[in-house]
C-alpha cells in the first residue's frame, strides 16, 4: 500500500513506521493477557511517557516546545478524542475478541486513512494504496464472517470417523437380506 511512498530519503520514516507496528502488536498481546482487566488506567501513564518522548525528540530537534495555537488545538483533537476514543474502544474489544482477530480488524485504519487524507486534505492516494486497501478491506471482511459463522460441534478425528463409516458399512451388511452378488468391503485387505 506505500510502495508509492517509500523512498531513499524517508529512512527515518520507515523505521518509526516499522517501529510502531511492532509496539501495536505488542499492545494487543498485553491486553489481550488480561481480557477481564479495566486497561483504562493505564492510559494516562502512555500520555507521560508520549510527552517525555516527544518533547526530547522536539528538543533535541532544535524545535521550540511552545507550539503554535491551531497545532496545540490539532493536538488535542487527535490525542483526546482520536486516540482515546480509539484505545479505549480497542481495549473494550480485547475482553471479546481474540488478539490475532483485534489486529486484523485494526488493519482497517490503513485502509481509512488514505481516504481520510483523500476528504479532508485533498491528497489523491496512489493506485497501489487503493490495491493495498481492498486487499486488507477483503481480509478484514472475510475474517468477520468467517468468525460470525456458528461453530460446529467438535470435529471427529480421521480415524474415529472411518471407524464410524466401517461400523455403519458392516449394520447395514448385516441388516439387509443376502443378495446374489458378493458384498464389496470398505476394509483394506479383504
Amino acid at each position: 500500500m506505500v510502495t508509492a511512498d517509500v523512498g531513499g530519503g524517508n529512512l527515518k520514516g520507515n523505521v518509526a513506521a516499522l517501529l510502531s507496528s511492532l509496539g501495536f502488536a505488542g499492545y494487543s498481546v498485553c491486553v489481550r493477557s488480561e481480557p477481564n482487566r479495566d486497561w483504562g488506567p493505564v492510559m494516562p501513564g502512555y500520555a507521560l511517557m508520549a510527552i517525555v518522548l516527544c518533547g526530547t525528540v522536539t528538543l533535541i530537534g532544535g524545535r521550540s516546545l511552545f507550539p503554535p495555537l491551531q497545532d496545540i488545538g490539532r493536538a488535542m483533537l487527535h490525542g483526546g478524542v482520536f486516540i482515546v476514543l480509539g484505545t479505549t474502544l480497542f481495549n473494550h474489544a480485547s475482553r471479546h475478541i481474540p488478539a490475532v482477530a483485534m489486529t486484523v480488524f485494526a488493519q482497517t485504519e490503513t485502509v481509512f486513512v488514505p481516504l481520510w487524507i483523500f476528504l479532508v486534505l485533498g491528497e489523491r492516494p496512489a493506485a497501489t494504496s487503493l490495491v493495498g486497501g481492498a486487499i486488507i478491506l477483503a481480509a478484514v471482511i472475510g475474517k468477520a464472517v468467517l468468525d460470525a459463522r456458528p461453530r460446529s460441534a467438535s470435529p471427529t478425528p480421521a480415524s474415529s470417523t472411518l471407524a464410524s463409516s466401517t461400523l455403519a458399512s458392516s449394520t447395514l451388511a448385516s441388516s439387509t437380506p443376502a443378495s446374489p452378488t458378493p458384498a464389496i468391503s470398505t476394509r483394506a485387505g479383504q
